[in-house]
C-alpha cells in the first residue's frame, strides 16, 4: 500500500495528517502516485437552493479559481467525473 493510501485507513501505523501542511503533502503525493496534475478538496456548503463551495486543499491557481467562481466548483464536485475522499478515482 503506497504511503498516502496508508494515510486513510484507521488502523495504520504510522504518520497522520495533522496539519494542513501534512494535508498538502498528502495529496501532492497522492496526486503523483495517480498521475493527476490537479487536486481539490472540495466542502459543498447546501444554502437554500443553490450548492456553493468551500475549498480545503487545491493545488489550483487562486486566479483560476477566482475567475470559474465556486458555485461551478460545487456543480463540479458533484458531478459524474469527481470522486468522494477514499474512493479510487
Amino acid at each position: 500500500m503506497s504511503s498516502p493510501a496508508a494515510l486513510l485507513q484507521p488502523d495504520a501505523s504510522g504518520p497522520h495528517l495533522t496539519s494542513r501542511g501534512d494535508l498538502t503533502g498528502f495529496f501532492m503525493q497522492l496526486a503523483a502516485d495517480i498521475g493527476a496534475d490537479s487536486y481539490m478538496l472540495v466542502a459543498i456548503v447546501h444554502d437554500q437552493d443553490r450548492n456553493d463551495a468551500r475549498i480545503v486543499s487545491s493545488n489550483w491557481i487562486f486566479d483560476a479559481i477566482e475567475l470559474i467562481g465556486k458555485r461551478l466548483i460545487a456543480n463540479l464536485a458533484l458531478g459524474p467525473l469527481t470522486v468522494a475522499p477514499g474512493v479510487r478515482p
